[in-house]
């Protein structure tokens, strides 16, 4: 009956969910220099550069940055990766250092000041401006000097001369996620060094700089509404083959679709896992074995017992309701297996965004 099934499900419904990400690279809507100063009067937001670290004089630097996400990526869609690559072209600095990157919490303005000379001393701050102490100089300040920004989204290492990479991280993508379906609240990022050693800073192209292949480059994967990615491979299992599953037909409100195993041993026991996402950190349990689930809380879709052939088919139907559009749910399956040396093997993992 469950080979039935299976063989019915696989000719009459739709083609496999294949890989349906879509990746697209931003330069900065706006990015500025705080420059540390007891008045907040300097700022460089038309300049070429921004800075980061400790000047000569032990005075600090952070960098604004922002990217317009919703401008590119659809609603409802779901981030699945965010990196920020950045070109650091001049430092006094002799050693690598760590950079740090934090959610801004307010607004802020980019200003049209430039800065003279090298700009790493800042300018006389215009209407508008971001300086220390000012969201918008000369009027609107900040809660905090040198900036409102929220708890660390990453923390990465700066060469002295060359491109930094704020690689992605599970707090990354929730920043991009957050200014994708809030982008009232999209107030970029700050970034800032620990701030413990002078001469320090250092110089980056900033979205103004003359060399277009330096300027900060946000580079983003999303997976659309109704679409479906496919994470990894699947373990070996004690019969030498690789266990998969794969969703079939389409992850639509209302509409039937299939989940389908494969590769697992004759009659063996399945655990469904479900997760918000899934994590950029997986866990490789064994060489060629790897979870995928964001860690947490993991509640099972039950237990199901695999055919003699090793397999198994289950059909579904998505609920029609409007409130699930643009909803996600990652899954990979544990299969217990005592032949093999963990005593079990993990499927291929799938992150679904419902349309």
């Amino acid at each position: 009956m469950i080979q039935s099934l299976r063989t019915w499900l696989v000719s009459f419904l739709l083609v496999p969910l294949s890989a349906q990400t879509v990746t697209v690279t931003l330069t900065p809507s706006r990015d500025a220099t705080l420059y540390e100063d007891p008045n907040g009067a300097l700022a460089n937001g038309g300049g070429q550069y921004v800075f980061v670290g400790q000047n000569s004089a032990g005075l600090r630097r952070r960098t604004l940055v922002a990217f317009d996400i919703a401008s590119v990526v659809p609603d409802k869609a779901r981030i699945v990766f965010a990196e920020l690559t950045m070109a650091i072209t001049r430092t006094s600095a002799t050693a690598p250092m760590d950079l740090d990157i934090h959610p801004v919490l307010a607004d802020w303005g980019e200003g049209a000041t430039v800065a003279g000379g090298g700009e790493g001393g800042g300018g006389p701050a215009q209407n508008g401006d971001a300086t220390w102490l000012h969201r918008a100089f000369p009027a609107t300040p900040w809660n905090t000097a040198g900036g409102d920004f929220g708890p660390i989204s990453g923390r990465f290492p700066a060469p002295t001369t060359g491109n930094v990479v704020f690689a992605t991280t599970t707090s990354l993508i929730g920043d991009v996620q957050s200014w994708r379906d809030h982008p009232n609240l999209n107030f970029g990022w700050l970034i800032k060094s620990d701030e413990n050693l002078v001469n320090s800073a250092r110089r980056i192209d900033s979205r103004e700089n003359g060399t277009v292949a330096n300027r900060p480059l946000l580079r983003v994967t999303y997976l659309p509404p109704g679409s479906a990615l496919s994470v990894g491979l699947g373990c070996m299992t004690s019969a030498g083959t690789p266990f998969v599953n794969t969703v079939q037909g389409q992850v639509v409100r209302g509409q039937i679709g299939a989940m389908i195993w494969n590769g697992g041993i004759p009659g063996g026991l399945i655990a469904p896992l479900l997760s918000e996402g899934i994590s950029p950190s997986p866990i490789d349990v064994a060489p060629g074995c790897t979870f995928w689930l964001r860690l947490g809380n993991f509640p099972s879709l039950g237990f199901r017992v695999l055919d003699q052939h090793g397999d198994y088919a289950e059909a579904f139907q998505v609920p029609p309701g409007a409130a699930l559009f643009g909803g996600t749910f990652a899954m990979q399956t544990v299969m217990i297996d005592f032949a093999q040396p963990l005593g079990f093997a993990l499927s291929n993992a799938y992150m679904v965004c419902i349309g």
